[in-house]
């Protein structure tokens, strides 16, 4: 399979594309031909050298694809399932690749209603919102709240989440117009409630 690997920690340009063999599923795994990937801080982080790891090694931990395989006692999925999730945990390898095998526990199966790209998108700022807002904050219906960079993939999450539990008002902040203007054409939170912070020191 094609994939992007990096053989030392550094910078952008160590990228480089390489033929691994295609990755088989152990017991508990399934294996995803993959369709669209996410990019995060983590995969700078990891890229830095900031976790370890071993050469040559596959960045990359949102992803979505298409189940190619299974392993033994996976129940819950069955090839040809469309599925996006987080390639954490002891994987074969990270989602800059064609091919990679994960534990079922860290995938689910796609909602229709999104196209493999958009899921590919939602893991890694998704959790982290719901973590922050709803394990770690016990997020209320409503009760009001702040958010910090509502424009951004966390931000933009939390004020999706915030939206599905009603809290009371939501208010954010947004560094530039355009951002104000997605805030509230996608969340329908009033101007007034979307604190600029442009030039503010």
């Amino acid at each position: 399979m094609k994939a992007i690997v990096i053989d030392s920690f550094g910078e952008v340009d160590l990228f480089q594309e390489k033929d691994l063999p295609i990755p088989k599923p152990g017991r508990g795994e399934v294996r995803v031909k993959l369709r669209a990937t996410g990019f995060n801080p983590v995969d700078f982080k990891i890229r830095k050298g900031l976790f370890g790891g071993e050469f040559p090694l596959v960045l990359g931990v949102d992803f979505s694809g298409v189940v190619d395989a299974v392993g033994d006692l996976v129940r819950d999925f069955s090839v040809g399932d469309g599925v996006f999730g987080i390639a954490f945990g002891p994987c074969s390898n990270g989602s800059y690749a064609e091919y990679l095998c994960v534990a079922a526990q860290f995938i689910a199966k796609k909602p229709k209603a999104l196209s493999f790209e958009e899921a590919a998108g939602v893991p890694v700022t998704y959790l982290t919102a719901f973590q922050s807002l709803v394990s770690k904050g016990a997020l209320q219906k409503d009760r009001p709240i702040f958010l910090t960079g509502g424009s951004g993939g966390v931000g933009s999450a939390a004020l999706g989440l915030a939206k599905v539990y009603e809290t009371g008002p939501v208010f954010t902040m947004a560094g530039s117009e355009e951002s104000a203007s997605y805030i509230t054409s996608r969340f329908s939170i009033p101007s007034n409630q979307i604190l600029r912070y442009e030039g503010l020191s």
